[in-house]
């Protein structure tokens, strides 16, 4: 069960002959799950850290430690399994009080920021655009005095320019119940990269995400990913089948989308 903490479990990974969701899979795939702590109003010790934020409950973890980076995929689980599908929350990878109390995005995420605002806007949640982050704010904001922030053009506001553009046109990634679940895609490196897919009637997006310092080759299991994409910021068609592969450099990432 989920809570506050998560236990581990003890059976071994069941293979499911179906799409499975993100929630289904940490059912199945228990073992390998290691505690995550949902952290509220906490001091977080210092370290690369990766966080996906909503009201109420702050999940937070050291990317720096592969078995907590596990806790991404706890997240998602958590949220699938405790909130109804027409439930929008609001998730960021900055705020007011993490800027000021806990450091800026880049003192937080270091080189894994860019994989985080990705996350944030594909996965499930309506996202939040703190003061300053399209701007690549650098410094933390004085919390109840005037800080002007320093407007100017930054390859980060181009991101999420490229990222809610995507979310407007893409049926797969739109909020709430109008959208679609996340679905787990499993890889060969399950500790260190992300991938699930959207799908619908309409529109499929097929993401994976290196949470980690290290480059990634992975290969994927089961079929939910089996198409013909584009893939969204390289601009390339491509066909992922059984036998497909993938390099991703250190918190690299790669988003392809379809229409259905």
């Amino acid at each position: 069960m989920l809570g506050n903490s998560v236990r581990s479990v003890k059976s071994n990974v069941k293979k499911l002959g179906r799409a499975r969701s993100v929630r289904e899979t940490l059912q199945a795939n228990g073992s390998r799950i290691q505690k995550l702590h949902l952290l509220q109003n906490s001091r977080l010790p210092p370290g690369r850290q990766t966080h996906l934020s909503c009201p109420n409950h702050h999940l937070t973890l050291k990317t720096t430690h592969t078995k907590q980076r596990r806790g991404i995929f706890i997240f998602y689980s958590w949220n699938e399994k405790s909130f109804p599908a027409d439930c929008m929350r609001m998730m960021f990878v900055s705020n007011h009080d993490k800027n000021a109390w806990e450091g800026t995005e880049f003192e937080q995420f270091g080189d894994g920021l860019e994989t985080a605002m990705v996350l944030s806007v594909v996965g499930e949640g309506m996202p939040l655009i703190y003061n300053g982050q399209e701007a690549g704010n650098f410094k933390r904001l004085e919390f109840f005095e005037r800080d002007p922030i320093e407007w100017k053009a930054h390859p980060n506001g181009e991101v999420y320019k490229k990222l809610f553009a995507l979310k407007k046109a893409n049926t797969a990634l739109w909020n709430g119940k109008w959208g679609a679940r996340m679905i787990h895609v499993p890889n060969s490196a399950p500790t260190e990269v992300f991938s699930f897919v959207r799908k619908n009637e309409r529109d499929k997006v097929f993401a994976v995400l290196n949470f980690s310092a290290k480059p990634q080759l992975v290969t994927f299991k089961e079929h939910l990913f089996h198409g013909r994409y584009e893939d969204y910021f390289g601009g390339e068609s491509i066909e992922l089948g059984h036998s497909a592969q993938m390099e991703l450099a250190p918190w690299g990432y790669r988003v392809f989308i379809n229409k259905m």
